[in-house]
């Protein structure tokens, strides 16, 4: 596990303060624009368009 000084731990949770309300900013301008939640066909063409397949039914007993 790294190890890290007061300042740098300092230095990243304000980072990390900096990027959630740049996330928070992006996220209000796509809910402005109706394009947010993004919808899962939008998310499919992104990722390529990856199917998702269940699997067959096993035999035995339901599981209650």
């Amino acid at each position: 596990m790294a190890t890290l000084t007061n300042e740098q731990i300092e230095a990243k949770k304000q980072q990390l303060k900096q990027l959630a309300a740049e996330a928070e900013q992006l996220k209000n301008e796509l809910v402005e624009a109706s394009a947010w939640p993004l919808d899962d066909d939008d998310l499919d063409q992104a990722t390529g368009g990856i199917f998702h397949i269940s699997a067959p039914p096993t035999k035995g007993p339901p599981i209650a």
